[in-house]
Parts: C-alpha cells; structure tokens; sequence
C-alpha cells in the first residue's frame, strides 16, 4: 500500500511496535555527568532490575557513554546481573555508538570515532555488536552517515518517530 503519511486518515493497517529504549541526549542541555546523575543512572537502575525479575521483557539501548559510565561504577554482582540479561537477549544495543549523533553537526571522523569506541565497549564487555540503526532524534540526514552505517554492516536503519497523523489515531482509538 503507498500512503503519504500527512494523509492517512485510517492507520488501522499498520502494525504498531512500541520499543522500550533509551533516548538520553549526550550533553545537550546539561553536562553528561549532570544527565547521569539526576535521571539516567536511576532509568538503567530500574531497567536492569526489571529485565533480571522478568525474562520476557525487552529493552533497547542506544547510547552507550551512560551504559558504559554506569557499568563501570556497579559492583561485582550487578555487573553479573547486567550480562545475564544481555546474554539472554533481553537488551538489544541499536546503533551502538557512544551517542545518537546529529548528523547536520559531526564530521566524518568524529562520527567514526564515537562509534568506534561505543562498538569497542560493546564487544569488550559483553561481546554483542549492534545490528541495527536508528536515528529518531537527528536534527537533519546525511548521505554520509546513511554510507557509513552501511557499511559498518546494520542490517536496518530507521529514520523517523510516529509520523502526528498515526499518533493522533492511536490516541482516538
């Protein structure tokens, strides 16, 4: 079916996926360290707490500087409980960077280098590499990041949130 999404009128025909993930901004109004200790390290808290007690729930984390940075302050046994849950397959880590980079902003080298490091701890740590990509907060699109990521091997990119239009339906219905 094509349908330009300012037009949809009946969403009915979609299917709806809600994601459970982390959306942390890396510095953007307040200094990481702030973000983490105010808000970001109690979120990684509660969702490690909540994947360990339940098996089937899911998460999906995206920037790995506050994944890093709250690992490395666990002690022993929550960072044994922090590879379960990652061995069970219960965090997915999309893009895998060290932040969900702006792509009108960063040149080549430093989008290169904060997924090189992201992707480094990733696989040092827990041993998984990111599969897929997204940029739902991005401030513009680049031809460039979209070559990179392919060639960095994600299998899928997606681009955009909830179009307004389906946000409006789901909420009527």
């Amino acid at each position: 079916m094509s349908i330009k999404w300012n037009d949809a009128s009946d969403w009915s025909s979609f299917d709806v996926y809600i994601v459970p993930h982390s959306h942390d901004d890396v510095g953007w109004l307040r200094t990481v360290d702030d973000y983490y200790t105010t808000t970001v390290h109690y979120i990684l808290d509660t969702v490690f707490s909540a994947l360990y007690e339940n098996p089937e729930r899911r998460f999906t984390q995206v920037e790995i500087t506050y994944l890093e940075k709250y690992y490395k302050r666990q002690k022993k046994a929550k960072r044994d409980i922090i590879k379960t849950v990652i061995s069970r397959g219960q965090v997915e880590f999309n893009l895998g960077g060290m932040t969900m980079n702006d792509e009108a902003t960063t040149t080549y080298v430093e989008e290169v280098n904060q997924m090189s490091n992201g992707a480094a701890f990733l696989l040092q740590e827990f041993g998984v590499t990111p599969k897929s990509a997204w940029h739902i907060d991005p401030f513009g699109h680049s031809a460039s990041t979209a070559s990179l990521w392919s060639q960095m091997g994600f299998s899928a990119f997606g681009i955009c949130r909830v179009p307004s239009s389906a946000l409006e339906w789901m909420k009527k219905k």
